[in-house]
């Protein structure tokens, strides 16, 4: 390899009785540097979000519960939302918390990334949803407490992971209230 460069070298410079004998290449291996952060080239997994982005997607103080539904269930994901404000929870319901004239995509990755909690509302056309499966994946990757609520449908795929709570639209405020605490190592949800 060093010979082939020397005369690749060789042929581009092309002054009379000049030539380059020989080439060496001797890797040097940084010690305790982060080659990968100081190339400039890594992205990092952290979505910066404005506080007032933020003010606008959650109610203050509350814990931060992501909603995670398809849109036929919007109604019910919307009277969750409301029942578990009582508990000092704010839920993000995207047809309801997206703003007139603010870009969809953007907001939903807001609030996905300044959650505190996931739940997945598994009905039956959930896995049909074109944004349900990439907010569950999103949620994994952050390692926040994640529920799937079996409403009509199993868990798949990472969600199988963690047992789900089977539950009614009825029944499932109390029960993710509940199950929360537990997640979050017994921590007071509305103190």
């Amino acid at each position: 390899m060093q010979q082939r460069i020397a005369q690749d070298l060789n042929k581009l410079h092309n002054v009379q009785n000049e030539y380059i004998e020989e080439v060496f290449l001797k890797m040097d291996v940084p010690e305790d540097s982060d080659w990968r952060q100081e190339s400039g080239l890594l992205i990092t997994n952290t979505r910066l979000v404005t506080p007032d982005a933020a003010k606008r997607l959650w109610a203050e103080n509350d814990f931060r519960l992501f909603l995670s539904h398809k849109t036929e269930v919007k109604r019910e994901a919307a009277a969750l939302k409301d029942t578990l404000r009582y508990y000092g929870v704010s839920a993000f319901v995207a047809r309801q918390d997206i703003h007139p004239t603010k870009e969809w995509q953007d907001e939903i990755e807001n609030a996905l990334a300044t959650m505190d909690g996931f739940v997945a509302l598994m009905t039956l056309s959930f896995h049909e949803s074109h944004w349900t499966d990439q907010e569950v994946g999103y949620a994994l990757a952050r390692g926040v407490p994640i529920i799937a609520v079996r409403l009509e449908r199993d868990p798949y795929g990472f969600l199988v992971k963690f047992q789900a709570l089977t539950s009614t639209w009825t029944a499932a405020p109390e029960s993710i209230v509940r199950l929360l605490a537990v997640l979050i190592h017994g921590a007071c949800i509305r103190c």
